[in-house]
């Protein structure tokens, strides 16, 4: 947890970027191929949930928030999760583009900043 916030301290600090800067294709050039699709799920059950991440480090590893991951229902982590990669080409068919899927594990979480590191 006190890297994650030792991580963001440090990004504060640093120069701030305008977005007046960048066309919104630009910021798309530069930012699409770190978001995550994050998914979560129960081994065999309907329970499951679904939302964004973004990769934080070339390692792999990604931050999300703990509600995508966190079932309230079973008071902990989903037992199943996955992240998927955005394709070189999005084409809308979901089972064309949801190809590049990868098992996740969390690092830590925390409930309270709503925040999780896989």
């Amino acid at each position: 947890m006190l890297r994650l916030l030792s991580c963001l301290f440090i990004l504060s600090l640093s120069s701030p970027v305008f977005a007046a800067n960048f066309s919104p294709k630009q910021i798309y050039k530069q930012a699409a191929d770190a978001v995550v699709l994050v998914t979560a799920a129960e081994l065999n059950s309907r329970s499951h949930s679904l939302g964004t991440g973004a990769i934080i480090r070339k390692d792999g590893l990604i931050i999300t928030n703990a509600h995508v991951v966190y079932n309230d229902e079973l008071g902990r982590i989903y037992r199943k999760l996955n992240v998927y990669l955005k394709p070189p080409r999005v084409t809308g068919n979901i089972k064309r583009d949801a190809t590049r899927k990868y098992k996740a594990s969390i690092v830590h979480y925390s409930k309270s900043l709503d925040l999780a590191v896989l």
